[in-house]
Parts: structure tokens; C-alpha cells; sequence
């Protein structure tokens, strides 16, 4: 690091012995500086921010207050070493997995030595979110703690990483600060205890079960990529995302992205998601180069927010340890074979069906679910080359009809079996035609499973928006009230009496 032992000499000691605040676990830097800057009665932020960093007002930034080796030599390293402080204490450690290697050191250093200014030049993200600085967020529940069991509340740096929006401990929305109380820069040393004397926090918008699970998932995400210190290369990751696609039909036969097919299928993923403060730029997508999406499949020059490629992690991969194996994959071909390897492994998926087809005797269906296409491309893509194929094998008095069978009766939806025994649904549409009984049977299952999810979706709704009246739940993306009225009445007006709501509110 820039600043040598030798130079703590001639630093006058900053905290007597016995008077320095202890950190807690997680704090940010910038939320101990505002505890400090609380016990130590100054009148001037700026006055603190000097003392602490040498510097008036660059010490006054939740993200990264600088220079930290000014500030690790006046405390005389009692908060910790100064790695520590920049991995630990600052918003480093979420940039660092999706940065270049040159850069991460550069980052770190400006972070040390130098001002806030310099930090964000190296960054080179300042208008890569159109909503600007990411504000102060802080979970509810954990103020109600902090004023129980601390003197004062805190801010924790987990919290402050841009894809968090969940506390994972207490799975709820964190809230986020107004900017006319924050100012652009910030201009005190604020806790979370002031944001609520002054009325600061942002109205947030109302939130469904299904954007609640969505964005915890995506909290997930970040959580352990930024936990992981793993570095992404630009390139690696976009195979890693274009293979990934290309099982979930997303990826043509001459390996090109079907770029519009993934983004329709992401903003279902998202549902709703995107009116929740931090996400709006997700919107951009609906342009013609699907915004965010496409830049990070086709090769464009630069670096992209991490939070964009959070978002579509969370979305491609049923897992992280399946993105870390994924990413593994691309790694080795790439070591071994350089982008030629990556692009064949894209692209062979003609020849793959035409041996599969023609040489091993294997039917359309068989090799198109093998090579993760759907029947439609195989068998186009077949007829096109004059490839001959043998016919959809027979299903009924099967195996496979028997399975068909029990699937229906119990009520799954077509799109789920079709996936599993590798049907078609008109074949399905067909066969309910020709057999009433299961039928009826399907639909009254069908029915009950609908009950279930609508009744559970609301009480989750009204335990989230506890206090909303129904006239303003209606108004939430997915809220299922009017389905419930339609086919479930009774139950919807007990639950509301129960719950002391008005029975004019249903409109």
C-alpha cells in the first residue's frame, strides 16, 4: 500500500486509547465516520471529514470515502488493516468480480490515496444507471433492533451494494433515502435514525408475493457473486450467458441469439419488478437492441454495471454453482481451443441432429429434447436439407400414454408435461377431446390448485401491504382479488371480515 509505517509518525494520534467507537460487523466506513462524527459533538460534517481523511468533503460519500490510507493512518489501523477497510467497509468488493484485473488495482490505489472524484474516473460507470448515485437503503426491522440494543442505528454496507433490495434476515424491501434529503454529493453524516426525524425515506412502490420472491432471489445473487472474489472476464461471461441460452432454446442453429425471444422471456421473469426504485432502467430493454440484454450477448466494447449482469444471471441460471460450472466450461474451451472452441460448441447443433437423425437412427423428438431444441426447429431444419427423419412414435398403449395419464388426473399444467414426456400440447388439446372423464378430472384439479395459489397469493398480499385498503390492492400487477371474486367469493369476503375489511370495498 502507498502509505509506509514510516509515516504514521508524523500523523498527530487521532483517538485517544479508550475512546474510539467500535465497528460492528458489516458496518459501512461511511456509517462508522457518522457515529464518530455524532460522539465527537462537531457542528461541521465538513470539519469531520477533514479530521478523519485530510480532506473537507471526500470523506462525505456512503460508496467510497477517500483516501482510506490517510484515514487507516490516523486510526492507527484500529478498525482493521486497510485491505480490510476497502473490501469490507466500501462498495469495492461488489464492482471487483466485474471489472478487468488492471483496473481493480487501479481502483484500489484511488481508493487509498486518492479523492472521490478520481475513484468514480476509475470506475467508469457514472452514467451507466440512469438513476445516478445509488441512495442509502436500510431494512425496517433492523432500525426497530439497532434502537433496542445500540445507542444508534447503522448502516449496513451489504445493504448499500446497488442489486440488494431484500434484507435476507428479515426478507422485506429495504428502504431507500429521498435525494433532496441525501443532496447531490451528500453533505452531512447521516444514520438511519435522522432519515427517519426528517421524513426522508422514499415512498416505495406497492409489492407483490411474486416481486418479493424476485427480488430476494435476485439479492441472492449478488450476495454471493460479490462474496465469491472471483473475476469475470467480459468475454467468458458472454459465452457463459450465450450457452446457457442456447439450452433454453434462446440461441439459433448458427449460434446467434434469438435476441428478442430472451428478452420477452425476461420481462415475464422480472414481472413488475421494473417499477421498483434502481430497476427502472430495466424498461430500456423494449428497444430494438433489447438495451441491457443485448449488450451483454453481442460483443460490444466497455464494461456493464454489475447489476445488469446480476440481473441476467439470476435469470439464464437455475442456480450460482450452475453459472460457476457454466462459466468453468467456457474457461477451459477458451484455454484450450481459444473463441474458435466456443463458437463451434454454439454452432454444431445442425450437425449433431443430422447424426443423431440420420446416422444413429434416432427419432426427431428424441434428438431435438437431446440437443435442447424445440420439434418445430428440428423438424424444419430437417425438411430443409432433405434429411430423412422417422415419424413421431406411437403414443397411445404405451408407457408414455400412462404417464400422460396420471399427469392429467392430477391436475399439471400442459406446458409442464409437455416439457417432461416431450408431447406436443395440441397432441394433449386432442387427447382431452377424445377422453371426457380425464378431462374433467384435469379440470377440477386444475381448479382446486388455482384455489390454493390465489388464496395464498392474497393473504401474502395483504401481510405485505398490511394496511392498504382492497380498492388500491387491486391496483398491484398480479394481485388475483378479481379472479377470487369471480370463483372464490365466499372465502375472499370471510378472510376479509376477519380481517375487519369492509365488504363495499369489493367493487
Amino acid at each position: 500500500m502507498a502509505i509506509q509505517m514510516s509515516e504514521y509518525e508524523n500523523i498527530p494520534d487521532l483517538f485517544p486509547s479508550l475512546s474510539i467507537p467500535e465497528i460492528h460487523d458489516g458496518e459501512s466506513l461511511y456509517s462508522w465516520c457518522a457515529r464518530f462524527h455524532q460522539l465527537s459533538c462537531n457542528f461541521s460534517p465538513r470539519k469531520t471529514s477533514q479530521q478523519l481523511f485530510d480532506h473537507p468533503s471526500s470523506g462525505l460519500h456512503p460508496d467510497f470515502p477517500t483516501p482510506l490510507g490517510m484515514f487507516h493512518a490516523k486510526s492507527r489501523g484500529q478498525l482493521g488493516t486497510l485491505e480490510d477497510l476497502i473490501c469490507l467497509r466500501t462498495l469495492f468488493s461488489f464492482y471487483r468480480s466485474f471489472l478487468p484485473a488492471s483496473r481493480v488495482t487501479a481502483l484500489a490505489s484511488a481508493i487509498e490515496e486518492n479523492s472521490y472524484g478520481k475513484v468514480h474516473h476509475i470506475l467508469g460507470l457514472a452514467a451507466s444507471l440512469p438513476d445516478g448515485p445509488e441512495p442509502l437503503k436500510a431494512c425496517p426491522s433492523c432500525i426497530q433492533e439497532d434502537r433496542i440494543h445500540l445507542p444508534s442505528s447503522w448502516w449496513r454496507i451489504e445493504h448499500q451494494w446497488p442489486a440488494i433490495f431484500i434484507c435476507q434476515r428479515h426478507q422485506q424491501p429495504l428502504l431507500q433515502i429521498k435525494k433532496a434529503v441525501a443532496g447531490q454529493p451528500l453533505r452531512n453524516w447521516i444514520l438511519p435514525e435522522h432519515v427517519e426525524e426528517q421524513n426522508g425515506w422514499q415512498k416505495m412502490p406497492p409489492i407483490t408475493p411474486t416481486m418479493l420472491f424476485r427480488m430476494t432471489e435476485i439479492s441472492k445473487w449478488c450476495s454471493i457473486i460479490s462474496k465469491s472474489s472471483i473475476h469475470l472476464e467480459t468475454t467468458k461471461l458472454r459465452y457463459s450467458y450465450l450457452l446457457e441460452a442456447k439450452e433454453l432454446g434462446y440461441v439459433a442453429m448458427d449460434g446467434s441469439a434469438r435476441l428478442m425471444q430472451l428478452r420477452d422471456a425476461f420481462i415475464r421473469w422480472l414481472e413488475g419488478c421494473s417499477t421498483w426504485p434502481g430497476l427502472s432502467f430495466v424498461n430500456e430493454i423494449q428497444d430494438a437492441n433489447a438495451g441491457f440484454i443485448g449488450q451483454l450477448i453481442r460483443q460490444y466494447p466497455g464494461i456493464r454495471h454489475p447489476l445488469k449482469h446480476v440481473l441476467l444471471m439470476a435469470h439464464l441460471f437455475p442456480s450460482a454453482s450452475s453459472f460457476f460450472d457454466r462459466y468453468k466450461e467456457v474457461s477451459e474451451i477458451i484455454d484450450t481451443d481459444g473463441h474458435t472452441g466456443i463458437k463451434r460448441k454454439l454452432s454444431n447443433v445442425r450437425d449433431g441432429l443430422v447424426k443423431l437423425v440420420r446416422d444413429d437412427r434416432r427419432s426427431v423428438n428424441s434428438a431435438a429434447t437431446e440437443l435442447g431444441l424445440s420439434l418445430t426447429q428440428a423438424t424444419k431444419f430437417l425438411n430443409k436439407t432433405n434429411v430423412p427423419y422417422q415419424h413421431r412414435p406411437r403414443i397411445v398403449g404405451t408407457e408414455k400414454e400412462v404417464a400422460l395419464e396420471l399427469s392429467l388426473r392430477a391436475g399439471r399444467e400442459r406446458a409442464e408435461i409437455c416439457l417432461e414426456l416431450g408431447i406436443r400440447k395440441g397432441y394433449i388439446k386432442d387427447y382431452l377431446a377424445k377422453r371426457l372423464d380425464i378431462k374433467v378430472q384435469w379440470e377440477k384439479m386444475r381448479r382446486e390448485k388455482q384455489v390454493v395459489k390465489y388464496r395464498r397469493n392474497f393473504l401474502n398480499l395483504l401481510q405485505i401491504n398490511f394496511g392498504v385498503s382492497v380498492k388500491n390492492l387491486k391496483k398491484i400487477p398480479g394481485n388475483g382479488i378479481q379472479w377470487l371474486e369471480r370463483n372464490d367469493r365466499k372465502w375472499l369476503e370471510d378472510n376479509l371480515l376477519v380481517l375487519k375489511c369492509s365488504n363495499r370495498d369489493l367493487i
